[in-house]
This record gives structure tokens, sequence and C-alpha cells, in this order.
């Protein structure tokens, strides 16, 4: 019985031991994906199996598509037929011309008041995925490499003419006044380590939102809010 006991013990530790680490792989931030975004060049890949921000269960590479256009509605109710009762004599000529300049406006009307008005696209916008040292606006290594991969994107000939904003969020920890400040300048320092790869710094704006924009889905105090996206403004 104690050697049954033993070897179970054994058995359990190999197991735990030998079990292979998951590792979760996270895709990069890539020139291909950033002309994608902001120039529309997608290669073979059809536009809307591109990975989004209006996702919040994607995680890594974030990109943001213009938002759809909403479409007229599909179940709008049928024409009502006209009764057997409702066919009367035809009034005189006077009274059917009235009725029908009634009708006329009463039909714009309805037709105005059932069409959804049109709102314009969101801008392209990308999540950089740029780290920063803890409560700094200091660039980590790994940041300032993918840094450079946006900057190689914007020095290509698609986006080389565009104009971005450069945007810093953070999540609500720490108190407004301390985000808002941080966050303007993380976008800051993106903006000048661009200027620093070849950017011209007049392509580039910046702009600190600190909590007040968090993630879709997430809570303001989410620390995945922490992030600096591109925004294409022209």
């Amino acid at each position: 019985m104690r050697i049954s006991v033993l070897w179970s013990i054994a058995s359990l530790i190999i197991g735990v031991g030998s079990a292979p680490a998951i590792a979760q792989t996270q895709p990069e931030p890539t020139v291909e994906g950033y002309l994608c975004t902001f120039a529309g060049k997608c290669g073979d890949a059809p536009a809307g199996e591109q990975p989004t921000r209006a996702a919040p269960a994607t995680k890594g590479f974030r990109l943001a598509r213009p938002g759809a256009e909403p479409q007229a509605q599909a179940n709008a109710p049928a024409a009502r037929p006209i009764a057997r009762s409702d066919r009367r004599t035809p009034p005189r000529q006077g009274t059917r011309t009235a009725n029908r300049a009634r009708s006329s406006r009463y039909a714009s009307a309805s037709a105005a008041a059932s069409t959804p008005a049109l709102r314009p696209s969101e801008a392209p916008r990308a999540d950089l995925m740029i780290g920063f040292d803890l409560n700094s606006a200091t660039i980590t290594s790994d940041g300032m490499a993918k840094a450079r991969i946006f900057a190689q994107s914007l020095l290509m000939p698609e986006l080389r003419g565009k104009r971005f904003l450069i945007e810093g969020h953070t999540d609500s920890r720490g108190g407004i006044p301390l985000n808002m400040e941080l966050s303007r300048r993380r976008a800051e320092a993106v903006a000048n380590f661009l200027a620093q790869q070849g950017v011209e710094r007049s392509r580039v704006e910046v702009r600190g939102f600190g909590p007040t924009n968090p993630l879709p889905g997430r809570k303001a105090s989410d620390p995945r809010n922490r992030r600096v996206e591109a925004k294409l403004i022209a």
C-alpha cells in the first residue's frame, strides 16, 4: 500500500514537471500592417479580416479600420393594401389637386423621418504597442524597436505625404491630472523619436487623453488602456 501511494505521488510530480509551457504569442507590428490600415494596401487579405480595436478580446497588434456606414432599415413596414371600402368616387378636380399636394408633403416628411442619418467614418488608427518605463515617458528598448517600425512605415511612398495624431492614453489609476500629463508626455516622446528616425516633425501632432478614452468594453481602470495610438488626420 505504501509503495502504491509513493508511486502515485512520483507520477504526479513527473507529470507536472513535464507539462509543456503554453506560450502566448502576440502578433508584432509590421510595415505591411500599417500600410494596410492607413493606406488601404492590404495585399491579398480582405479588409474585413483585418484585426481591429473594436474587438475587446483582440490581443497584440490592434488595428483600427474606418467605421462602417449605417445601413438603411431592412424590415420596413409594407404598404397597406387599399381596402374595397376605401375605393370611393373620385373627388372634384380642385379637391384632387389639394389632396395630391398634402400627400406629397406627407410622403416627404415620412421619408425624412425614417431615413437614418449617416455618420462620418472614423479615421483609421492603430495601437503602436510602445511600452514605457513605469510612471515615466521613457520608451523601453522594445518600445523603440516598435516605434522604428512605425517610422519606417511613415517613410514609405504610400504614407509619406500623410499627417498623424499621436495619442497618449492611460488607465484611471493615479488620478486624472497626473495621467493627463503623463499621456501627453508619452505621446510627445513618441513624436520626438519618430523625428529622430527621419519623419518630419510637422507631420505629427500630439495629444494626451489620460483615462478619458478607454478601449471598447474595458473599464477605465483596466491596465490595457495604457497605450499610444496613431490616428490618420490628413
